[in-house]
């Protein structure tokens, strides 16, 4: 558009010298016109006898409002293409297609920078030491030669010596001028200018004509080991600049590329930063290398080095040799580094410019892991106590950001390091400045932390967990410890018991039972008996009685009666989980005995109350039950502990349930749903309405009312929409349940199987809740007998059997086996040695836990020997 335009307004004067000439009113444009386009020797002579361009030409025509393709041949005259210039080095490794968001820009600079509001004269690639600034240059070059380009005269000058040292001025400017000026001005003509007359000579080329200039690895010419000085020229390279100042502020046809690894202060805005090769880039670059890579493979290279194309190209080159055999997989097994010797001697390059704040900063910074936790300024002002926030952030970020070291992120908010720099900036750390770096990370996230009163979700505590990261880096194990014992309420009501188990491992040593990190002996305890409640929780209760056993062992050692008593609750509770109730109760009881003795602490009691009914359960021991269950509400009601109180009320109504009392039952359920509903916590409520429908359930069919029935199944329906709203399987599963044996009891048998079936088809997919779920085998075999369907009865009920065996849960043990026996003497499936058997387990058990079912195992004892006597 830009040279359409020039080219119109061109033609308009070419028309206006015309007219002079010839004495034409502008009536007599289209008979000059006509003379004009008799011949493109006429045309000729109106362009002052000067070759016609294809561009000239179609803006010549524009100019007087004729089409030229209606006047001329499409093709008039061709664009003639500039020439490459001749130091213009070869391209290795570009990837078609790629880099194309970065090519347009820098094309739109350099070709249309008139619809901007200031003149674009240079432009500035910046990018990381091997990122592909120079490859990025050459390739826009060769495109802007293949697409004609308007350039006269192109010439490419790098700064970078093979000596290392500073390339001379009067080299540098010699080739410019000779190259740009087609030989014209040669070094014999300028050896007695000074820098500003070559300058000058040079801007007086630029001016003249459309040149396109790229000076690669300007970096070289400017200031190092200067915070405050970054981007700057270097006081022997005042000549240079002189030089890069007229380039970019005088106003002139040309175009300038500049490529640096480091930010120029005199082009600020003009800069094209270049960051790693994309995803899709990256990998095809991987695969030219003809390595061994699955998909995946080439993957997790590309990601573990962000698409540096340099850092590509080194480690192919070694994955290729003899060492790995081209096997990327091998190479990614292999190290657990990045940096290979010449990606190091690549970035020591850079380091080797930084100033001593610069390069305390990087390395500290360094342990800050940034895909964990975004890396906010106030992070980096952190490492750096001595200096003021001020001097931190003018001076030494903006620093490591003009050194393509720090890369900040508007989208976060926050800054990035490259992986391959992050590494070799944490290699420069010695051991006691990591653990300084450490401990002032550790510090910062403790002090960004929100107070617990805030925390609503995870992301609320992930400072306090990267805060315990750093704590275990500094070996400054209690702090870390202290840290766990914050956020373990946190998130074990939330479900992160694999991230427990990870942070309390990191202050355990691998013997941990002869050896300690923890000096404290308080918190080793505590963190013993976190891990050893977390490990339970995971159903690994054999190791988590490891931990509670040493925790307990300590608690004694330093006489501690509070923490002795909640590690005997918890080990009280690991044993139930274990089926081991009689076992379960002693220690239990030794916690209560302790509590009474005059250590107050209102929750260890009301959860070695509340366990030990549980436990009494269990055993059917259900009165003691009832009554360490009034215990705990009394407890809670005491203590003012609402939650504790809704339980007591659950399990209360539970237990009643149980020994059919089903008004206290009812009573004491509805009290519990009460409590629920007062809370936003759908889980409760849905434990609410469910002892609540097996109360209901229970009562029905005690007193055969199918009203009972009835109001079990609206607070099941009720139960299942909340359960299936937040996807709980679990509590679905427990509502179907409640469904089953409701409409079974209104004699709708094929829903009451299909609900039990539906429900046993989400217990099937885990091991959760294995109690309920034998207790849904058990009502499946109940519907199909009640349907006469009795050939499915016996698996169902031996299914059943085999869940209640693995809960360890012996009254209902007792019960599937009498049950078993029962439906065999109509069906007659299993053998009369096994039923005696089944019998006989259910005496033993009915005998030794004094179960009411003991009068029925025995009549049923008694059956079988009548039916084996009578047998021939």
């Amino acid at each position: 558009m830009a040279d359409t335009l020039r080219t119109s307004k061109e033609g308009l004067e070419i028309i206006d010298r015309a007219r002079q000439k010839k004495g034409w009113t502008k009536s007599g444009t289209s008979a000059w016109w006509e003379a004009a386009n008799s011949s493109q020797a006429t045309i000729k002579r109106f362009w002052g006898g000067k070759p016609i361009s294809r561009d000239a030409f179609i803006g010549f025509c524009q100019a007087i409002g004729v089409n030229w393709e209606e006047v001329a041949e499409p093709t008039l005259v061709q664009n003639q293409s500039f020439s490459l210039p001749r130091n213009l080095p070869a391209i290795k490794n570009w990837v078609k297609d790629s880099r194309l968001e970065e090519l347009e820009k820098l094309k739109t600079s350099v070709l249309n920078s008139e619809i901007k509001a200031i003149t674009i004269t240079a432009v500035c690639v910046v990018g990381l030491a091997g990122v592909g600034k120079t490859t990025l240059a050459n390739q826009l070059v060769r495109q802007l030669h293949s697409e004609n380009a308007p350039f006269e005269a192109t010439s490419w000058q790098s700064l970078r010596s093979i000596t290392g040292k500073l390339p001379r001025f009067d080299s540098v400017m010699d080739s410019l001028l000779q190259e740009l000026s087609e030989g014209e001005i040669h070094p014999l003509i300028t050896i007695l200018d000074d820098y500003r007359q070559k300058t000058e000579r040079l801007i007086d080329i630029l001016k003249k004509k459309k040149c396109l200039l790229v000076l690669d690895n300007t970096e070289t010419v400017l200031k190092t080991k200067q915070a405050n000085r970054v981007g700057f020229f270097l006081e022997e390279c005042a000549e240079y600049a002189w030089l890069f100042e007229q380039i970019s502020s005088l106003e002139h046809k040309s175009k300038v590329i500049f490529t640096s690894r480091e930010a120029l202060t005199l082009i600020p805005g003009m800069e094209c930063k270049l960051g790693g090769l994309d995803h899709k880039s990256a990998v095809q670059l991987m695969r030219s290398f003809s390595l061994v890579a699955s998909p995946d493979d080439l993957e997790k290279l590309v990601y573990k080095y962000d698409g540096h194309p340099k850092a590509l190209e080194v480690v192919s080159a070694l994955i290729l040799s003899s060492e790995f055999r081209g096997v990327v997989a091998t190479f990614l097994e292999d190290r657990k580094w990045l940096l290979v010797n010449t990606l190091d001697e690549l970035l020591e390059q850079i380091i080797e410019r930084l100033s001593t704040e610069e390069l305390q900063c990087l390395s500290r910074i360094s342990v800050y892991e940034t895909t964990e936790y975004s890396l906010q300024p106030s992070g980096i002002i952190a490492q750096l106590p001595q200096m003021s926030e001020r001097d931190v952030k003018e001076d030494v970020i903006e620093a490591l950001k003009r050194r393509q070291l720090l890369d900040f992120d508007a989208n976060k908010g926050a800054y990035q390091m490259h992986p391959l720099v992050q590494e070799k900036a944490s290699s420069l750390l010695t051991s006691d400045s990591k653990t300084i770096a450490h401990r002032q990370a550790y510090e910062y996230f403790r002090l960004i932390a929100k107070s617990i009163d805030n925390w609503r979700e995870f992301n609320d505590v992930k400072p306090l967990i990267r805060a315990h990261h750093h704590a275990c880096q500094a070996k400054d194990w209690d702090e870390a410890a202290k840290v766990v014992l914050e956020v373990f309420p946190f998130l074990r009501l939330r479900g992160h018991f694999d991230l427990i188990t990870d942070l309390c491992d990191e202050l355990l040593p691998p013997n941990w039972q002869e050896e300690q990190f923890i000096n404290c002996p308080k918190l080793y305890s505590d963190i013993l008996c976190c891990l050893g409640v977390n490990l339970e929780t995971l159903s690994q209760r054999q190791l988590a009685n490891e931990y509670l056993e040493q925790c307990l062992k300590i608690t004694r050692l330093i006489e501690d009666s509070e923490r002795e008593a909640n590690a005997l609750s918890y080990i009280g509770l690991n044993y139930q989980s274990m089926g081991q109730y009689e076992k379960a109760i002693v220690y239990l009881k030794q916690a209560i005995s302790i509590i009474e003795k005059g250590v107050s602490n209102y929750k260890i009691e009301y959860r070695a109350l509340s366990q030990t009914g549980l436990a009494y359960i269990c055993l059917g021991r259900f009165h003691l039950a009832i009554d360490f269950f009034n215990r705990a509400l009394k407890c809670a009601r005491q203590s003012n502990y609402k939650q504790g109180e809704a339980v007591a009320l659950g399990n209360l109504g539970d237990v009643y349930t149980k020994v059919k009392e089903y008004d206290l039952a009812i009573k004491y359920s509805k009290d519990y749903l009460a409590f629920a509903n007062k809370t936003d916590n759908p889980k409760s409520r849905n434990f609410a309405l469910i002892i609540l429908a097996e109360a209901y359930n229970e009562a029905a069919e005690a007193h055969s009312s199918q009203n009972y029935y009835q109001e079990a199944i609206a607070l099941s329906q009720d139960c299942l929409t909340v359960a299936r709203s937040i996807n709980n399987k679990t509590t679905e599963a427990k509502a179907l349940f409640n469904l089953g044996v409701s409409y079974r009891g209104l004699r709708d048998n094929e829903t009451s199987a299909s609900c039990l079936i539906k429900a046993l088809d989400i217990y099937r997919a885990s091991d959760d809740d294995l109690i309920t779920k034998a207790k849904c085998f058990y009502q499946l075999a109940l519907t199909y007998k009640s349907m006469k369907y009795l050939d499915r009865c016996i698996p169902y009920l031996i299914e059943s059997l085999q869940a209640f065996e693995k809960a360890k849960n012996l009254v209902s043990e007792a019960i599937v086996l009498l049950e078993i026996v029962q439906t065999n003497f109509i069906t007659n499936t299993l053998s009369m040695e096994i039923s005696q058997d089944y019998v006989d387990r259910a005496e033993k058990i009915c005998t030794e836990l004094q179960l009411p079912l003991l009068d029925e195992a025995k009549s049923m004892k008694r059956q079988l020997n009548q039916l084996k006597s009578s047998k021939p």
